[in-house]
C-alpha cells in the first residue's frame, strides 16, 4: 500500500504480478485527498469497472483470482470512510496519525498476514520531508507488528511524480505499459522492491534480488498483464473493453480530451 503522491500508480503493476506467485492481495483503497489521486478514481476511468462487492465475491475471488480492489464500504473500515471524507475540507490530509490510521484501519481489516508499506517522502506527496516520512513508517510498523502482522516500510522519494503521466486515466495508461514490461524504469523499480518484499516475507523468493527478477519477468512474459485483465473483468470490465486494453488500445477505452495543447520546456528542468 502506498501513501498519498502525485503520479503514483504503483498499486496496479504491484497486484498484477504478486498473486501469480500464490499470494492472495486484498486491497481497499481509497479515492483522492488533496492534490494527489485515488487508486480508486484510477480505475473508474474504466468503463465498467466497478469496486462494489459482497464479502461472498471478496472471498470467492481471492480463491480464485488471487485479489480484489474495493473501497471502505459497511462493515470495512466505516469509521475511515468518514474520517476520510472530512480531511480536505478540515485541512489534515497531511497529518500523519490521521495517515496512519487511515491506511491500517484498511489493512488490517484485510486480515493480511504480511505487509509492505509504500511511504512517499518529498514535494509529490503528502509528507514533504524524510523525517515526516520516517514518523509515519515506524507508527504504521508498529502498529502492523503488534497486531501479528509482518511488516515492513519502504520509503520512497518523491520530489517529483512516479514516471511521466498524471491523471487518472493517463496514468491507468502508463501502468498498462509497465505491466507490458514498457513502463518507465522508477515505476518498475519500486514495484519490484516492493513485490520482492512480500515475496521474501512469505519465502517465495530467497533474495531481495531474485524476488525483483521474478516480479520484472511476469511483465516480461506476458503474465502480469493476464492476470491485471482478469482482475478488470471479474470487477465489470466487459470483454471488448479488455480486449482493446490487452492490444493496446487506449484511444477506444478512455475518454479523450476536447483540447489538447503541447507545453514544451525551454531548458532542461535537471
Amino acid at each position: 500500500v502506498s501513501t498519498q503522491s502525485t503520479g503514483d500508480k504503483v498499486t496496479f503493476p504491484l497486484v498484477a504480478a504478486v498473486p501469480l506467485f500464490g499470494l492472495k492481495m486484498p486491497m481497499v483503497s481509497g479515492r483522492g485527498l488533496g492534490h494527489t489521486g485515488g487508486t480508486v478514481d484510477k480505475l473508474e476511468s474504466i468503463p465498467g469497472f466497478s469496486i462494489k462487492m459482497s464479502e461472498e465475491k471478496m472471498v470467492d475471488t481471492l480463491g480464485n483470482i488471487g485479489c480484489y480492489i474495493t473501497t471502505q464500504f459497511g462493515n470495512i473500515a466505516p469509521a475511515d470512510k468518514t474520517l476520510y471524507s472530512i480531511r480536505d475540507i478540515t485541512s489534515t490530509v497531511c497529518y500523519a496519525p490521521l495517515s496512519c490510521s487511515s491506511i491500517m484501519s484498511k489493512k488490517l481489516a484485510e486480515g493480511l498476514h504480511c505487509l509492505v508499506l509504500d511511504v512517499k517522502s518529498g514535494l509529490a506527496s503528502t509528507t514533504d520531508s524524510y523525517e515526516q516520512s520516517e514518523w509515519l513508517a515506524r507508527m504504521m510498523v508498529d502498529i502492523g507488528h503488534g497486531t501479528g502482522v509482518k511488516t515492513t516500510a519502504v520509503i520512497t522519494e518523491m520530489d517529483t511524480p512516479i514516471g511521466f503521466n498524471i491523471g487518472n486515466s493517463l496514468e491507468m495508461i502508463e501502468s498498462l505499459e509497465c505491466i507490458r514490461g514498457n513502463g518507465p524504469e522508477d515505476l518498475e523499480k519500486i514495484v519490484s522492491v516492493q513485490g520482492a518484499v512480500l515475496l521474501c516475507q512469505m519465502g517465495t523468493a530467497e533474495t531481495q534480488a531474485a524476488g525483483e527478477a521474478m516480479i520484472v519477468e511476469t511483465f516480461k512474459n506476458g503474465t502480469a498483464l493476464e492476470k491485471f485483465l482478469q482482475i478488470l473483468h471479474n470487477q465489470g470490465v466487459e470483454e471488448h473493453t479488455i480486449e482493446n486494453l490487452r492490444s493496446g488500445h487506449y484511444n477506444k477505452v478512455f475518454k479523450q480530451a476536447e483540447f489538447i495543447e503541447p507545453i514544451l520546456a525551454q531548458k532542461s528542468g535537471m
